[in-house]
This record gives C-alpha cells, structure tokens and sequence, in this order.
C-alpha cells in the first residue's frame, strides 16, 4: 500500500484571531479523497472536517502546503504535484475556503522534479501581506548548495535566484521553514 503522508499544517483558517492547525490526509481515508480536518483554537474539537473535491493520491508525487496568497490574512489550502503530472511541470493547484471548488490550477515554469529534491514552501518575503512560493532545491542543484528559488506572480518566472551558503543535503535530513522571526512585516527562512 501507498504511506499515508498525513501531516499537520499551520491554518488561519478565519482572517481574524490566532492561527490554528489541519490535519492533512491525503492518502488511506475512508472518503477515498484528501481529507482536511481542522481544530479549534483550543486543540480539542474540531472547526472542520472536508473531504475536498480531490481524490486521493500518492504523497511521494506531491504535498499539501498552505500560505496566504490572496493578502487576506486567511491561508489557503494548496496541492502541490512535484511528478507525474499532466503538463510534465511542478504543478499548483489552489482550493477555495470549502475545499470543493478550485481557485487556481497553474502549471509552473519549472520542469517535474523528484520531491526528494526540492520541495515548494510559503513565505512573505517582501512583507506586503501575500505569500509567495519559493522552490527549495536541496540536491542536484548546480551550485552544490541548497537554493531557494522564489516564483513571481503565477510562477512563470523568478523574483530571485539564491544559492544559500548551505551544502546540497537530503530534505529528510533538514528542511527550510518560514516564519515571522523579527515582527517585521517580511518572513525569514
């Protein structure tokens, strides 16, 4: 059988108020879907339980991340398909608040590539209130160091291209993270 690859995200599920987590499930539900459960504040009860519009895939071709991409301080439920995808390139598909309905399907200007590799994160790097996507290579790089690539709007081209001063290693063994570190409006990595 396929590994369930159930993950816990951060979520502003509402655009007000503290951030909460979902329980991601994208694999083995008993829907035969991806499976968002979201908690309360509280860690204790539930806010919602969806079974999306998706059916279930295999999570060695792609994640679910989430991030804030329309600058209304709610995140966005986000697949993310690294392989064996239909345009034979990464592949960004955006849910709406139900998780029934697609905001956005774009097929990025970056070739497929094996998620034990690269992997796609979010981060408001400008500070302006929006996530943006940043490409993290962590092997096979050209550079021989982990790179961080972040996508303009709709990721056909790239703002920035930075080879970090971090040798090349394996995402099981480190990964790139953002966050809000300073209480500045931009997010470090």
């Amino acid at each position: 059988g396929v590994a369930t690859g159930q993950k816990i995200l951060s979520n502003n599920f509402f655009s007000t108020g503290n951030s909460t987590f979902s329980l991601i499930l994208p694999n083995n539900t008993g829907s035969a879907c991806i499976e968002i459960h979201s908690w309360a504040y509280n860690l204790q009860s539930w806010i919602t339980n969806v079974a999306t519009n998706h059916p279930v895939y295999n999570p060695s071709d792609g994640e679910i991340i989430s991030g804030n991409l329309y600058g209304d301080a709610k995140s966005e439920m986000i697949l993310v398909k690294y392989q064996h995808t239909g345009s034979g390139r990464i592949e960004i598909h955006v849910w709406d608040p139900s998780y029934q309905r697609w905001v956005a399907h774009i097929a990025t200007n970056h070739p497929e590539v094996d998620p034990a590799n690269a992997r796609v994160i979010s981060a408001d790097v400008d500070g302006d209130g929006v996530d943006e996507l940043e490409l993290v290579k962590y092997l096979q790089t050209g550079s021989g160091k982990m790179e961080i690539h972040t996508w303009g709007a709709g990721q056909q081209a790239w703002r920035t291209n930075v080879a970090t001063s971090y040798p090349e290693t394996s995402p099981a063994d480190a990964k790139v993270i953002s966050a809000n570190l300073y209480g500045g409006a931009a997010d470090e990595f």
